[in-house]
């Protein structure tokens, strides 16, 4: 039921994205797109991969999980063919978990350290936005803008607030069944941003991730022959990626479009032009996890043999 629902609200998006859009100028605009451009924004966001790798590897390093590099990377690339697959990214989060304890490790230590990669990822995301705001108060109107800004400190705050009730109030309530795994997610999060040099690198991998992607973005409206200025894409691509992975629709389709449409908007990007790269770079999300499928595959195979 889950899945049917989250169906009708893709195809629902998409239908309400797409009203007032000229629907053969969409498929027109990604037909004539660049092929070498879309070349270039497949390999980047394919190598995204040893990024997030890399990212997973230094928490599980951190909370004391032993995994090889090389296991790591396979249960990355097999969680973002189930990403894709599957209703929501949580199927790609479950792989990982679920590879992981098969290797030997600690159940609930694997989904701490799932959880935390996660959460790294949320708060550089949300850094990112916070650090283009001044330029999104441009482009915003001034009562939207601050509603922006109070959330997004709301947010920070909430961290903070956080951080500090897991270290003063853990013993208090660490007896309490519903929050002893959140306070222990917590405490692990602490653990890895208590190290300055951990924390710094982690972060940076995660910028750099939403850095490659806005690049992606970029080069393939430059293959489309979009109108699109670096800056805005490095801008508002981070704030799209924040929406689409809400666990409301089938791999963020239709949340992605909604929110590309309505943000290059802002910069002067035509509707069709808008959702014609946010389809394109779907799809390139899409086939960037194929290669996971594959090495699934095979092993699904190997041990049915």
């Amino acid at each position: 039921m889950g899945t049917i629902f989250k169906l009708f609200i893709s195809f629902g998006l998409i239908f309400l994205s797409f009203q007032g859009v000229d629907i053969s100028m969409v498929y027109s605009r990604i037909k004539s797109a660049d092929c070498y451009y879309i070349s270039y924004a497949l390999l980047l966001v394919f190598g995204l991969a040893l990024v997030h790798s890399e990212r997973w590897k230094i928490v599980l390093r951190k909370l004391q999980i032993k995994l090889l590099f090389r296991d790591t990377m396979k249960l990355v690339l097999i969680s973002y063919f189930f990403n894709q697959t599957l209703p929501s990214t949580v199927g790609g989060d479950a792989y990982k978990i679920w590879g992981a304890y098969r290797m030997g490790n600690n159940f609930q230590d694997v989904v701490t350290s799932v959880i935390v990669d996660r959460i790294i990822a949320l708060i550089s995301v949300l850094v990112m936005i916070l650090l283009g705001f001044p330029f999104l108060l441009k482009l915003l109107h001034v009562s939207f803008s601050w509603w922006m800004a109070w959330l997004f400190l709301l947010v920070c705050a909430s961290f903070s607030i956080l951080f500090v009730l897991s270290r003063q109030l853990g013993n208090w309530i660490y007896n309490w069944r519903l929050v002893r795994g959140f306070i222990h997610i917590l405490a692990s999060l602490r653990l890895v941003f208590s190290d300055i040099k951990v924390a710094s690198y982690v972060l940076a991998l995660s910028f750099f991730s939403y850095f490659v992607l806005s690049v992606a973005v970029f080069l393939l409206a430059c293959g489309m022959s979009i109108n699109l200025e670096f800056k805005y894409s490095l801008i508002l691509i981070p704030l799209v990626i924040l929406v689409s992975v809400l666990p409301v629709s089938i791999a963020g389709w239709g949340v992605r479009e909604g929110a590309m449409i309505f943000s290059l908007g802002l910069v002067g990007v035509p509707s069709f032009e808008a959702a014609s790269l946010s389809i394109l770079f779907g799809l390139v999300v899409l086939v960037s996890g194929l290669p996971g499928g594959l090495i699934w595959l095979s092993e699904k195979s190997g041990r049915n043999n």
